[in-house]
This record gives structure tokens, C-alpha cells and sequence, in this order.
């Protein structure tokens, strides 16, 4: 005789159904979200990504970017310098009046070779000497020093000075130092020799007002105007 299987309990057969496990799907849900929310930040930082190629990781695209923008900041920074010219005050000759160019004296200005360049010159710490390389005199300073100290020398003595021509000159002005200083002033010096043989020398040394070139080139000009004083005739 077969035996028949217990009939089971509706009630019994619905207890065994389970309902869907949503607590499995949670975390899928979040992880959507996520990137969901990170996927709109980045199309307002960097735009559409549909244009772009696809990234695997998102991280590659942001690296891209940032490599990108370090490139522009490169570039930006490594563009040139523009050159400034710099003239020394007073430096363009004022023809004394009742001029005998027989009777004058001819000024010659002599450097030594750290400052008989195209360059202002400074001197950083107590050793180093710093050329300016885009900080340049617009004229050669042994010929713009000449007419400078001329037209000092004319306010300054009795005689009639001018910047030597190609003739003999009867003063030369050996200058070693005219630059600026770390110190916050500016240092002029060397020595004066007359035709016959005399000799002055000076050492100048006038506080700058104020920072930058034009500056300095101030301070320098009130220097000269002490050195003319001293060898003036």
C-alpha cells in the first residue's frame, strides 16, 4: 500500500517563502550613488566625458588633467624675462658756458673688468658679485661716467671739463667699484690721475634710498657728484 506524503499547511508552505534579501542589494545601491555623485563632479570641473575617451579608472582622467595644468604653469613660468635699459642720471653732457675747448680738460674714464660690461652690477653678500642679466646700461657706461662726472666737475671747480675726445685726455678716472650693495648703499671707488702725473684717490660710499635699479642709479649719482668734489680742480 503507498503511503501518501503529508499534505503540508498552506499557511506552512507560505512561512517557508522568504521575501527578497535587501540588505544584500544595500550595498550596490550606495556604491551607484557614490559614483553617480563623483561622475557630476567631474563633468563640472572638466566637462562632458562623453567626447572623451573612457577611463577604467578615474583616476587616469584626473592625472591626465592635473598633468596638464602643471604643463600651462610650466610654460607660464619659463616665459622670458623682458630686459630693461637703465641710463645713468645726468649723463647726457651740458656744454659749460664760454667754453675754450683749447683750454678744457678732457675727462677719460678707465673700469676695471667686473663693471666694464653691459650689466648693473651688485654685490649680494660679502663675496658674490651679481650681474643683472636683465637689468642693462642702454649706453657704454665708461662713455656715459665721462659725461656725467663732466658736467659734476664743471659745478664743482674752476676749470672747463669735457668728455675726451680722441686726443690726449688731461684726467683719467680709474673706477673699480660702482655697483650697489647688500648693505642697502652703493660704493664708488679708484683713483684720479692727472697729465702730470698726480694722483687722487676716493672711496664713496652713500646710503640708497629706497629698493630697486633706479634706485641704486640715485644713490650712485649722489656718489659721483662726492667724487667730482674730491678731484676737482
Amino acid at each position: 500500500m503507498n503511503k501518501r506524503k503529508p499534505l503540508r499547511h498552506p499557511t506552512t508552505a507560505k512561512s517557508r517563502k522568504t521575501k527578497p534579501n535587501t540588505d544584500k542589494r544595500q550595498p550596490e545601491n550606495e556604491q551607484s550613488k557614490f559614483q553617480a555623485a563623483f561622475l557630476s563632479i567631474m563633468r563640472r570641473l572638466f566637462g562632458s566625458l562623453k567626447s572623451r575617451p573612457r577611463y577604467h579608472h578615474p583616476q587616469a582622467f584626473i592625472m591626465k588633467k592635473l598633468s596638464l595644468i602643471a604643463a600651462l604653469l610650466l610654460a607660464a613660468c619659463s616665459s622670458p624675462v623682458p630686459t630693461q635699459y637703465y641710463q645713468l642720471p645726468d649723463s647726457a653732457f651740458r656744454l659749460p658756458a664760454q667754453l675754450n675747448p683749447a683750454q678744457s680738460v678732457g675727462v677719460k674714464i678707465v673700469l676695471a673688468a667686473p663693471i666694464n660690461g653691459d650689466s648693473l652690477l651688485y654685490q649680494s653678500d660679502e663675496h658674490t658679485l651679481t650681474f643683472a642679466q636683465n637689468n642693462l646700461w642702454a649706453s657704454p657706461l665708461d662713455q656715459a661716467l665721462a659725461r656725467a662726472l663732466a658736467n659734476k666737475l664743471n659745478a664743482s671747480g674752476s676749470l672747463k671739463y669735457q668728455p675726451a675726445d680722441a686726443g690726449n685726455p688731461q684726467l683719467t678716472v680709474y673706477i673699480d667699484r660702482f655697483q650697489g650693495s647688500y648693505h642697502g648703499e652703493t660704493e664708488i671707488s679708484g683713483y684720479a690721475r692727472w697729465q702730470n702725473g698726480t694722483q687722487t684717490p676716493f672711496h664713496i660710499i652713500t646710503p640708497q634710498q629706497g629698493d630697486g635699479y633706479a634706485a641704486m642709479l640715485n644713490s650712485l649719482d649722489k656718489g659721483l657728484a662726492s667724487v667730482a668734489q674730491q678731484i676737482a680742480r
